[in-house]
């Protein structure tokens, strides 16, 4: 029995019988070319920013592994063909060690483009968690005592949309800070964020950035300059703060109808 070492995911080492492995090192040329061409490129263009510019690229591989049953129960269990991505960055940023990813998947990867897309799955994940922890500590989906099914279905759904909106301006006013503020909050909304803003911070840009750092301070983010952008779980409790300002204007506001 021939067993070949796969290579080490995680702290196991995996091993199969008739493993057949495709190394793609015709794309570790290519990457390798490409690093070479990127070094020309600095030269030339003398960027001092070079990371802004060109992302740092990655060496993609994978291969498939037949993982078998134990002897005893080789009749009662089938083997299953499992695909190994591993992906690993160049020239990490300095100060970062660099990206290594070793995955084991039974989704089809017969090509290079296959591996990326699954690559491009698993980068997602910490987005998928994040609007989970939303849900499950921000709406509260577990504390739900309702008398049906279906009620319970609707409340679950509603929270959904609540838990999407909190990860999605998250998220939104990372990549594009600069964003008209009015495709997100409503006038009400944008006024009361205005008031509840500290005087020194007035003056700055009315822009995406500035209306979401404004919910956070609502929610008991310190916003100092050392600090982080604004999490999900300030934002959703400086949200749950701005609700009760706006409702609370709209009731201390007199309706144009009313009279004495």
């Amino acid at each position: 029995m021939n067993a070949v070492l796969l290579g080490q995911l995680g702290r196991r080492q995996l091993f199969a019988d008739g493993f057949q492995c495709h190394l793609g090192l015709e794309l570790r040329r290519i990457a390798l070319s490409f690093r070479h061409l990127r070094s020309v490129l600095r030269q030339s263009l003398k960027l001092s920013n070079w990371s802004e510019f060109l992302r740092p690229p990655l060496s993609v591989r994978h291969a498939t592994m037949t993982v078998r049953p134990p002897i005893g129960k080789q009749r009662k269990y089938r083997h299953q063909d499992l695909q190994i991505i591993h992906a690993e960055e160049f020239d990490p940023p300095v100060g970062r060690a660099p990206v290594i990813w070793k995955l084991i998947t039974n989704l089809p990867v017969a090509t290079h483009a296959d591996a990326v897309h699954k690559l491009e799955w698993y980068a997602l994940r910490w987005k998928i968690e994040t609007f989970f922890r939303t849900l499950k500590t921000g709406c509260r989906i577990e504390e739900i005592r309702l008398a049906t099914a279906d009620r319970l279905a609707n409340c679950i759904a509603l929270c959904c949309v609540v838990a999407w909106r909190v990860s999605w301006l998250t998220m939104l006013s990372r990549e594009a800070p600069e964003a008209s503020p009015a495709a997100v909050f409503t006038e009400a909304e944008r006024r009361m964020l205005e008031h509840a803003t500290p005087g020194r911070r007035r003056q700055e840009p009315r822009n995406l950035e500035f209306y979401v750092r404004a919910v956070a301070r609502l929610g008991g983010y310190l916003d100092r300059a050392s600090d982080a952008p604004p999490g999900t779980t300030v934002i959703w409790r400086g949200f749950s703060r701005l609700a009760d300002l706006v409702e609370g204007a709209r009731i201390a506001t007199p309706s144009p109808d009313t009279y004495g």
